[in-house]
């Protein structure tokens, strides 16, 4: 199974100003994989150690 881990960055919608739409960043994402990794929303940081941690051992 080729692994293609996929990172999504969590933003969290604010009040309009002026008419503009405004979001800003949680500080967490979610990291998927075909093979049934799922984090769940976990800190920024975390993702990255994991997303290296699964591809290299061949999860």
């Amino acid at each position: 199974m080729i692994h293609t881990p996929k990172v999504v960055a969590e933003i969290r919608e604010l009040s309009p100003v002026d008419g503009w739409a405004r979001c800003e960043a949680t500080g967490r994402a979610c990291l998927t994989c075909p093979c049934g990794l799922n984090t769940g929303w976990i800190p920024r940081h975390d993702v990255s150690v994991q997303a290296r941690t699964h591809t290299s051992r061949g999860a």
